[in-house]
């Protein structure tokens, strides 16, 4: 509860975190918009061609505005894990129209949820492949290469890349000449 007490305290600190990442947002979206109507020169919105593009990307970037603003209070307080559920949230409260009251309400929430997760413990995942036998690492090898080349940037293939991730940062070596192998096999049959 004291560390709850601690994040609500430095709310404004939290705020002014969203602020400075949300003000180069607002500032080149409004630019945008300003030149596409200095180029227009007639008042009022363009229609179509350069003018039109420029005034999209403007209210684009406007649009961002409490996405942005939510993440990098979630940011503030649970530092990059909070980035995330921040800005997703921030775009919820955006499309319900929530503005900004709900971007500061989504970024607490974020940023306080991400900070309470990041203190559960989690066991050494890779421990494990340090005391395999041999024969048992070109099975996890074969599987490994199988999922990485399953689907091709699907969730299958995510958890095999992890795994190999995982596995060099822990200085096994093994399960990467199977996933880089392996990886390459869809596209060169896709390529014939």
């Amino acid at each position: 509860m004291g560390e709850l007490q601690h994040i609500l305290k430095d709310t404004r600190k939290h705020l002014l975190n969203g602020v400075s990442y949300m003000i180069p947002v607002v500032v080149s979206g409004g630019v945008l918009m300003a030149i596409a109507l200095m180029i227009y020169g007639e008042g009022g919105v363009p229609e179509e061609g350069l003018t039109a593009d420029l005034w999209k990307i403007g209210v684009a970037g406007i649009g961002m505005m409490v996405p942005v603003f939510s993440a990098y209070i979630a940011a503030s307080i649970a530092d990059r894990s909070g980035i995330a559920p921040g800005l997703i949230g921030g775009v919820i409260a955006a499309q319900i129209g929530a503005g900004f009251l709900g971007g500061i309400l989504s970024g607490l929430i974020a940023g306080i949820t991400a900070q309470y997760l990041k203190k559960i413990p989690l066991p050494a995942a890779t421990d494990f492949l340090n005391t395999m036998s041999e024969s048992n690492k070109i099975i996890l090898g074969l599987i490994v290469g199988a999922m990485v080349s399953f689907d091709m940037g699907g969730p299958i293939n995510k958890v095999a890349f992890s795994l190999m991730v995982a596995t060099i940062g822990s200085g096994i070596y093994t399960y990467a000449g199977s996933c880089a192998t392996a990886i390459m096999i869809p596209p060169m049959a896709m390529a014939k």
